[in-house]
């Protein structure tokens, strides 16, 4: 049931974020869209103000269960923490505003300072609502957040869609109808998993909840670092024109990944409870389960989607970016065909709470990634960007994952014996 209301959301999102691509251009125009996919593309970064406390969380949940502990406290101050820090992130993100607004954003069209404020805080409660969601995961309700997306994606259309009947115009418009949604999810989110603010927290049990979260976050960072900086680098070097063309192909390529990772979040608590039971040959079946459904999704969605790439930016953007470069098409398409093989290892390590084997490794590959995004960048534009980002996966993620799990298993193995 998660796993089919998670795809009928995900669809939705699909085809909302479709129709709110062409909307936003309409409303900002390809500058202004430009300028908006630099700030949403902080997103990755902004979600570690939750500290690494999501999957923390739900690991320690999912293990104290199985060796029939109680989880109430756990799940308590993890969800009382979230609620908390939601409310004093504001000040955070107004010097974060500041910042984007002189340093990334100096090269494209002006935003107004208050709503990007307010869709960078929005972005900030949207990571501390996943602490919600990875708790409703471990205990097996998985509904709301498998939906939440798809309701979030519904509520920016509708926003969207007042504003051109209307006549609004500007990306202020745009930011609001992006931000606004964000926090009603965290808040409908808080109220499901049935958060509580800490105004009188056990600062004892919290530090040491923060403890056990620093993995996550410091994988966060490492990950950010390899796939998150592709923006960053493009403010300053592509013009708006070529951001939005990367932006089109992105996000419209991406839908394989938006779907397979409704099946990675799905499986997350499968596989730590295989793994923490010791059944390794149901850890590799569903490993073998989830490689061959997120290469049916390569070929069956991803292949279609790159030959008609022309077609899908001319409608998408209303005839403003008429072609898209094949190089950009292709590096994009292999680049979803290797993240679908390495985030699925990715997620299995992550559930067994090998952390520490992920962390030793992220930061290698964000060094070559952050270096190869420039230096092709230089060169070949948006094309060079995906190639910098692929090159990062081959040489490091693609073959150190596979060997990594089988290195756990193995060990866990020869624990037993």
């Amino acid at each position: 049931m998660p796993v089919l209301a998670g795809w009928v959301a995900r669809a939705v999102v699909i085809g909302g974020s479709i129709i709110n691509t062409r909307l936003l251009i309409d409303l900002a125009g390809v500058d202004g869209y430009a300028a908006i996919s630099i700030v949403l593309s902080l997103a990755p970064w902004l979600v570690l103000f939750n500290l690494g406390l999501p999957n923390t969380t739900q690991n320690l949940i999912l293990e104290r269960r199985a060796k029939g502990r109680e989880t109430n406290r756990i799940q308590h101050i993890a969800v009382g923490l979230a609620c908390t820090a939601g409310l004093i992130y504001l000040p955070v993100a107004l010097l974060l505003a500041w910042l984007i607004d002189r340093y990334l954003l100096s090269a494209h069209v002006a935003m107004s300072l208050p709503s990007v404020v307010m869709l960078l805080w929005a972005m900030v409660m949207l990571g501390l609502t996943a602490v919600f969601h990875q708790v409703l995961h471990a205990l097996h309700r998985s509904t709301w957040p498998s939906v939440a997306p798809a309701v979030q994606v519904g509520l920016t259309l509708l926003f969207l869609l007042a504003a051109r009947v209307l006549g609004y115009k500007g990306s202020t418009y745009a930011l609001l109808a992006l931000a606004i949604p964000m926090m009603l999810v965290f808040v409908s989110s808080a109220v499901l998993v049935r958060a509580r603010p800490l105004w009188r927290p056990n600062y004892r049990a919290v530090r040491c909840l923060l403890h056990f979260s620093r993995g996550f976050l410091m994988f966060g960072i490492t990950g950010s670092l390899a796939l998150s900086c592709d923006y960053i680098v493009m403010s300053q070097l592509l013009r708006s024109t070529e951001v939005a063309q990367y932006n089109l192909v992105s996000k419209t390529l991406g839908t394989v990944l938006t779907l397979h990772a409704v099946l990675l979040a799905t499986s997350w608590s499968p596989l730590s409870d295989y793994f923490f039971r010791r059944d390794f040959v149901g850890v590799r079946h569903l490993l073998k389960r989830l490689l061959c459904l997120g290469g049916g999704l390569v070929l069956v969605i991803g292949l279609p989607l790159a030959l008609f790439m022309d077609r899908i930016a001319f409608l998408l953007s209303g005839g403003q970016i008429p072609t898209i470069s094949w190089t950009i098409t292709v590096g994009w398409l292999l680049y979803i065909a290797i993240r679908v093989w390495s985030d699925t290892f990715a997620t299995a390590l992550l559930s067994f709470n090998h952390v520490g084997a992920m962390n030793r490794y992220v930061i290698w590959q964000s060094g070559v990634s952050l270096s190869a995004q420039w230096i092709l960048g230089r060169y070949w534009g948006a094309a060079g960007i995906v190639a910098g980002v692929l090159l990062s996966f081959l040489l490091t993620a693609a073959w150190i994952l596979p060997m990594r799990l089988n290195a756990a298993i193995s060990s866990c193995r020869s624990t037993l014996a």
